[in-house]
């Protein structure tokens, strides 16, 4: 099944497409009026046509609070709300509520709220219109919102951004190229709803699959690394801890190392740009002054792409 690029579908989620009702609007503009009716349903109205610059504008928030930019942009591709309603608005000084009605992939009803200044009155975008994600631990990920109409990045492990009502594709990705994710579902606004097998607020940093995949892709570099550390008679910067200074070795990697040394374990980020790993315990034997001995060890390091996308091992330095 294929998706637009832009705002996907009210039915995406399922469910009937109603019919688009007129909606009872005077003649549209991008400022604000003195009159919270007229305010309200300009506001829907101009969400409806995916005229969100115009919408802004109408509204308390700015451009600079919408973290995906096309969504602050008029021309965009609308779809994501109709049938609009707006059936009462009420006023008590300086402040409105205005109970509205649209379709969204189902009979939404909701109560917006108006700010009157200066004469004018502006929606108040309610904490409803947003997209809301969170990870279990510390991530490097973007957010792509429909196949590329915008990333946005994961910040301290979450992602809370505006967003009109309407249905978006959610996919995860990692800026770096390290981990291969396959994280993707779509996101109702302003439910909250998922269709899709994760809950997003409760993400995987680093799901099992792509650390599998990592590991893979991983290991002959890291057994490349034990073997570089042999070959420099226990002297190189790829070298466990604690064999620095040993007898030079009299064997290779197949005859000195044993365990699963250079299958990546575990896989983390300290500032949320980087990725570290540490594999999992091996032993190598060695001799130090004619004394033999087993050293046990596991390697840890940071993991990056280079500029083909092939996966770069740097291991830490003893």
């Amino acid at each position: 099944m294929s998706f637009p690029k832009r705002m996907i579908a009210a039915a995406a989620l399922g469910g009937a497409v109603l019919l688009l009702a007129a909606c009872a609007s005077p003649q549209s503009s991008t400022d604000t009026s003195d009159d919270p009716t007229q305010t309200v349903t300009e506001f829907l109205q101009s969400v409806q046509d995916g005229e969100y610059a115009s919408a802004l504008k109408l509204s308390t928030s700015s451009p600079a609070d919408v973290a995906c930019e096309p969504l602050a942009q008029n021309d965009q591709e609308g779809g994501g709300v109709n049938a609009l309603k707006v059936a009462d608005v009420t006023v008590s000084g300086d402040t409105a509520t205005a109970e509205v009605s649209y379709y969204s992939g189902g009979e939404i009803s909701e109560s917006l709220e108006l700010t009157r200044a200066d004469g004018s009155w502006r929606v108040v975008l309610p904490e409803s219109y947003r997209i809301a994600l969170a990870f279990d631990a510390p991530v490097v990920a973007e957010a792509d919102v429909n196949d590329g109409l915008c990333s946005v990045a994961v910040v301290d492990g979450a992602v809370d951004m505006v967003a009109w009502p309407g249905n978006y594709r959610i996919g995860i990705t990692d800026p770096t190229g390290v981990l291969e994710r396959f994280d993707e579902f779509l996101y109702a606004v302003p439910s909250g709803e998922v269709v899709g097998t994760v809950d997003p607020l409760a993400l995987e940093a680093v799901p099992e699959v792509s650390l599998n995949d990592v590991a893979s892709r991983a290991d002959p570099l890291l057994g490349a690394a034990m073997a570089a550390c042999i070959d420099s008679a226990f002297t190189g910067p790829t070298c466990p801890a604690g064999v620095i200074g040993a007898d030079a070795p009299t064997g290779d990697a197949a005859d000195l190392v044993t365990g699963q040394y250079s299958w990546i374990d575990r896989v983390w980020t300290d500032d949320g740009e980087t990725w570290r790993f540490e594999t999992r315990p091996g032993s190598i034997s060695i001799t130090t002054g004619g004394t033999p001995s087993v050293v046990e060890f596991t390697t840890t390091g940071t993991l990056s792409t280079d500029t083909n996308g092939d996966l770069v091992v740097d291991v830490d330095q003893s």
